[in-house]
């Protein structure tokens, strides 16, 4: 029984993140619906004030929250939580007949917010992903969007006085009434764009749902480029790029001075790689809304891909110091540094990041990675550890963290988190792949088999997956199934199939045919020196040694200090008869890397040359 009870202690101490505290709200919102006016739309106005006021009561509290875990938020951002967390559990409407001939609608309402949820998008970092702007859940979507909703209340209303005024003169108001519908639709499109961002906050959403709803709020108004917004970065999602840059160009047409628009067509140009074109994109962006930090972000992302690191660096600059609360800003520095090997300078920026959202798990992850590009493993997995202990279902730390067990050999704690990566995304074909390579070098090659078996089956261009499985086929001496598989790669242009080919080619003694390959790999990988080497022994196994001696040569150029190399030059040379080359070459060798294998083939050169 102590035992059960300690386990239970434990497991709420290490599971804070696992049971969310929902805290409930009530709202209680009014609007007069003169007889001109529609009662379902009439009831939705109604309905959005109490959950407005609702949210107000909310954002007190996540406001509160945010300072408790010492995460720093800007008002503007409180207000994106609340709309991405708050969840309707109840409401009703009540009707009243004013003196008027006007109905009087109270709506009331009962939302909750689940910290759980706050936590979640506190977790998330926009600049881990390529396309921030399609990411709505951020400030300056939040602002664009209430600002046309307070616009369109205060144009409505003004009109419903204005048409008041008119019968109360007895004057004619059609034309306003029929004004006034335009209006309805603008308030319906307005929501169902405020449905689409909020939902969208859960990546888990980003579907044909979104879609669905976005093309709803087109047809309501099609003169709202906020509607068109919204699709288009649905379309991104969904890697419809054409249909995203028509969208773009309508609500252009509409509102030239949108910049999300310039900001979505440069993420979709980022994500389909067209870097060059994701800047101009930016540039007209940040001419509208030069304070957007999180466009700055953006193109700091871009300037990433490029490898331009000292201009990620730069763009990440100067946005802390207009806003030293930008985590984002501090995490992009912290990679571009750890890319230029500046690890030093890498830690220290994503550490102040982690000071800001201590509870962010995707700083913890790129700390690990700069960490594992240290090759302080170690460290690199109690970030993972970090990470995984916020999200439990954080499928990018297992991943990491797998891939660090993997540089320490620790091949079983590999595949154990290759297996829950895959619990929480069966569809991830890279850790089937992953997990494929291991159970390889575990020598399990059916396993891997297997595995790769998965990933092709996800993604038959696969190429990463047909070299690895020819290799394992290779491994099993199944030398016709390899060969088929990294012709399969080779079509799929992976220039790495040429060398695992002539790997085969060397099982099955082949070494002409292994030599056209490696000759054919060298072209993509000219500074690979272990591919001249392998040209050299393929020649050596053909006694070839003067031919030998040119690749050596150039491996050596390569990697001078390869006690290998200098082995191998020493055969080639003593192949050739040239001992007191082997003797020089061999002895170079043995200093690089003292070695008895080595000293005893140097030795039977000294008696050789004695015997002469």
């Amino acid at each position: 029984m102590k035992k059960i009870v300690y386990l239970l202690l434990l497991f709420m101490v290490m599971s804070p993140y696992v049971s969310a505290e929902k805290k409930i709200f009530y709202g209680t919102g009014e609007y007069t619906m003169s007889d001109y006016e529609t009662p379902a739309v009439a009831e939705q106005r109604a309905l959005a004030y109490a959950k407005q006021r609702a949210a107000e009561q909310a954002g007190v509290y996540v406001d509160t929250y945010t300072k408790m875990e010492k995460v720093q938020v800007t008002e503007d951002r409180v207000n994106v939580l609340v709309s991405g967390a708050m969840r309707i559990t109840a409401q009703n409407t009540q009707k009243t007949e004013l003196p008027t001939g006007d109905i009087r609608i109270v709506a009331n309402i009962t939302a909750e917010i689940d910290i759980f949820e706050v936590d979640k998008m506190l977790s998330k970092s926009n600049s881990q992903n390529k396309s921030n702007s399609n990411n709505m859940d951020d400030e300056i979507a939040y602002r664009q969007l209430h600002e046309r909703i307070v616009a369109e209340e205060k144009e409505t209303l003004a009109l419903k006085r204005k048409i008041a005024e008119l019968k109360a003169n007895k004057l004619p108001v059609k034309d306003l009434q029929i004004k006034a519908k335009e209006q309805e639709q603008e308030f319906m499109a307005n929501q169902k764009i405020q449905q689409v961002r909020e939902l969208s906050v859960n990546s888990e959403n980003r579907n044909d749902l979104l879609l669905s709803l976005a093309e709803e709020a087109v047809k309501m108004n099609p003169q709202n480029d906020l509607s068109y917004m919204i699709r288009a970065a649905c379309y991104v999602w969904l890697k419809r790029y054409e249909e995203c840059l028509q969208d773009c160009k309508r609500a252009l047409v509409i509102n030239p001075k949108n910049a999300r628009v310039y900001w979505i067509m440069g993420d979709m140009y980022t994500d389909k790689g067209n870097y060059g074109q994701a800047l101009i994109e930016y540039n007209k962006a940040l001419e509208i809304e030069p304070r957007c930090g999180d466009i700055y972000i953006s193109r700091a992302l871009c300037y990433l891909n490029m490898r331009e690191y000292r201009k990620a660096i730069q763009e990440c600059d100067f946005v802390i110091a207009k806003n030293q609360k930008s985590f984002d800003a501090y995490d992009v520095r912290g990679r571009a540094y750890a890319e230029l090997g500046d690890f030093n300078k890498s830690i220290d920026s994503i550490n102040q990041a982690i000071k800001i959202n201590p509870i962010n798990t995707f700083l913890y992850n790129n700390r690990g990675f700069t960490y594992s590009k240290m090759k302080d493993y170690d460290k690199a997995i109690a970030d993972y550890n970090q990470a995984i202990f916020i999200d439990y279902k954080n499928e990018t730390a297992y991943m990491n963290r797998a891939v660090a067990y993997m540089e320490k050999l620790d091949y079983d704690n590999a595949i154990k988190d290759f297996n829950n990566a895959l619990k929480i995304n069966p569809q991830s074909s890279v850790a089937y792949q992953q997990r494929g390579c291991i159970f390889c070098m575990k020598g399990l090659y059916d396993k891997g088999i297997s595995d790769f078996d998965q990933a092709i089956k996800m993604n038959d261009n696969d190429a990463f997956a047909y070299v690895r499985r020819g290799d394992a086929y290779s491994m099993l001496k199944e030398y016709d199934k390899a060969l088929s598989d990294f012709e399969k790669a080779i079509s799929l242009k992976n220039n790495e199939a040429y060398i695992f080919r002539a790997k085969t080619y060397m099982r099955v003694n082949d070494y002409d045919k292994a030599i056209k390959d490696l000759r054919n790999a060298l072209i993509y990988y000219p500074d690979n020196y272990e591919i001249s080497q392998m040209i050299a022994l393929n020649y050596f196994k053909m006694n070839n040694y003067k031919e030998a001696l040119k690749y050596i040569n150039k491996a050596i150029k390569l990697k001078p200090d390869d006690a290998g190399l200098y082995a191998l030059r020493g055969f080639a040379y003593e192949g050739m008869g040239e001992l007191n080359l082997a003797i020089e070459n061999l002895q170079k060798s043995l200093k690089i890397n003292p070695n008895n294998q080595i000293r005893e083939a140097l030795d039977a050169v000294y008696r050789k040359k004695n015997r002469r």
